[in-house]
Order: C-alpha cells, then structure tokens, then sequence
C-alpha cells in the first residue's frame, strides 16, 4: 500500500465551498466562491482530500463525520466547530452533545468547518454567517 497523500487545496480566490442543506435554507453565505450544497459530509470530506473543494461547513451528527473524520485527520486537515473548538478523534460534551434524553443527541455543538489548513478555515469563518 502507498500512503495517500491530498492534493493541495484550491486556494482562497477560486475554491469551491461546500455546505450543509441546512445551511443552504438558513445560512447566510457572501462570498466571491462558488459554493456547492450537498447532503452527505462524507461526500464533502471525500471531495477535500480529493482537492476539489476548499472547504465543508455544515450542521453534522456524531455518524454523519464519523465516516470521515479518521481521513481528515490523518492528511493534517482541520476541522473546527464555528466557535473555534477543534475537533479530534476524542468525542467529549464539549464538541458533541450527548445527552441521551435531548432531541439534539448526537449533534455536534455548532457547526463544523473541515479545510486543509487555518488560513482556508479562518477564510470561511469569517464570510459566512450561520443562523
């Protein structure tokens, strides 16, 4: 086997964003980027690795990044939750919520950014608007 080795992301000026349904219907989203909305994060995350998108945010549950969640990591990627908390292979109640009698078991926290590095990352956070 051959280590996998990402492609190097589309920089800031032409990449395309990919994004949650939810943040489709609710988020507000100002930027010069393309934006794509898809409703499987695993197709997202597939695509990043793949170079072919600059970022993912989106609203997520425990299973839906742990398809993942372990690649990401693994090629040094990024992923954070909107207010800055970064997330690991650890899920802990400070990134997810795992109260098994809340209706919102199994979210995550806020919403998650995934990119290749903190400059794409903090590029996203700062254009688009989560509702």
């Amino acid at each position: 086997f051959r280590k996998y080795v990402p492609l190097p992301p589309p920089g800031v000026e032409n990449g395309m964003i990919s994004i949650s349904q939810d943040m489709a219907k609710y988020g507000e989203i100002r930027v010069p980027n393309c934006v794509h909305a898809v409703c499987c994060t695993v197709f997202s995350c597939v695509y990043l690795l793949l170079g072919r998108y600059m970022a993912y945010v989106g609203t997520t549950k425990l299973w839906d990044i742990a398809g993942c969640l372990p690649l990401v990591l693994k090629c040094g990627y990024n992923i954070e939750l909107f207010g800055g908390e970064p997330v690991t292979d650890k899920i802990t109640d400070k990134i997810c919520n795992l109260n098994p009698i809340d209706p919102k078991c199994w979210f995550m926290k806020e919403k998650i950014i995934v990119a290749a590095n903190k400059k794409l990352l903090d590029y996203v956070r700062k254009t688009i608007t989560c509702a």
